[in-house]
């Protein structure tokens, strides 16, 4: 469960940082059901 919690904060990091603006969304992609990802995006 905690190896989720940290790629969660990464993937959170990633969209933050303007360098990583490509790999920030696929990252949480790969942890957000692919339906919601649009929706949790814009929360």
């Amino acid at each position: 469960m905690g190896g989720n919690r940290a790629r969660f904060e990464r993937a959170c990091t990633l969209l933050l940082l303007p360098s990583c603006q490509d790999e920030g969304p696929s990252e949480l992609a790969a942890l957000v059901c692919p339906s919601r990802l649009p929706e949790f995006l814009a929360s």
